[in-house]
């Protein structure tokens, strides 16, 4: 997966994500969307399923982040965090 453009060039990026920084959110959102929600069609075959899955994703991963579970420090580590979240 391409490495998001802020992630990489923002080294506050996962700081940003962590303080529930709007604009941070939106460059996560955007980035990883489209391929997740490509990915979860395929694997649901359903528009709404995977609609679904995409929002409990992101809403998980909100919460993990913004509530302080862990510090995300890489975009190894939020890939890793999106995937695993999404195969749960």
């Amino acid at each position: 997966m391409k490495p998001m453009a802020d992630s990489a060039t923002d080294p506050h990026f996962f700081e940003k994500l962590s303080d529930g920084n709007a604009q941070a959110w939106r460059t996560l959102i955007d980035n990883w969307s489209p391929r997740l929600y490509n990915f979860l069609i395929y694997t649901t075959h359903s528009e709404a399923g995977a609609q679904q899955l995409l929002q409990h994703t992101f809403a998980t991963v909100a919460n993990m982040i913004a509530g302080d579970m862990l510090r995300l420090h890489t975009q190894a580590e939020l890939t890793i965090l999106i995937v695993s979240t999404l195969n749960r």
